[in-house]
């Protein structure tokens, strides 16, 4: 893409004494907090540094900060009107379309006159530039749609087989765990006691039949009524 460009720039910068041991680390992550941000400077946006050297080896302390001045080849952003550029449409309305580019940068194409060539959402398309807008460190683009790019078609993939969990083998042995008991027939019920028919007590004859109708005492009677005559 012709609107990434790599620019050698030296730069100042204070470096904490914690970070001493690990200063090219330190150095690079102070350089890239700026990333993706508009720079006057660097007319553009910064997108990644390398090649990051440090200039000379004295170093004056300010405040308890090491003052260091640094080289690196610093990559750059930097649209301009007329460039074809790719992006990914992001947002659809009824007169403009969102687009994306590099996955950061905003751009605002118009809707075509020709409603066949009306991209959809997630669509990769190619637009020109007719402005680049900035306002403080956030830059974004207008422009007009130029074609829908058509990728080759991605392979097919083939579902993936079920696995299926492999059985354990039967153990003879263990076949009666699997074999479901069956009441017996004659089985005796635990729940209910035994009726035991040995310890039954019979009650007295006597007990079972009425006064009236007991031969003792009627014989009684008889001999008493003999005597009273």
């Amino acid at each position: 893409m012709v609107a990434i460009s790599s620019k050698t720039i030296k730069k100042h910068i204070f470096l904490h004494p914690v970070d001493k041991k690990r200063r090219y680390s330190a150095l690079k992550t102070a350089l890239l907090k700026d990333k993706k941000k508009y720079s006057d400077k660097l007319q553009g946006a910064l997108l990644d540094v390398k090649n990051l050297k440090v200039v000379g080896e004295r170093h004056l302390v300010v405040e308890g900060y090491i003052s260091m001045e640094v080289e690196a080849d610093f990559t750059v952003f930097s649209p301009r009107p007329g460039l074809i550029l790719e992006g990914v449409i992001n947002k659809q309305s009824y007169s403009h379309l969102g687009c994306l580019v590099l996955g950061i940068f905003n751009a605002s194409l118009s809707i075509p006159a020709n409603k066949e060539m009306i991209p959809q959402i997630g669509d990769s398309v190619s637009f020109v530039v007719t402005e680049v807008v900035v306002d403080g460190e956030i830059m974004f683009m207008r422009g007009s749609l130029e074609s829908i790019n058509i990728h080759a078609a991605q392979p097919k993939q083939e579902p993936l087989e079920e696995v299926k969990p492999e059985q354990e083998p039967t153990d003879p042995l263990r076949k009666q765990d699997t074999i479901k008991a069956e009441p017996l027939e004659d089985s005796v019920d635990d729940s209910k006691p035994p009726e035991s028919e040995s310890f039954l007590v019979k009650p007295e004859l006597d007990m079972l039949i009425p006064d009236s109708e007991s031969p003792s005492k009627s014989n009684k009677k008889k001999k008493k009524n003999r005597k009273e005559k």
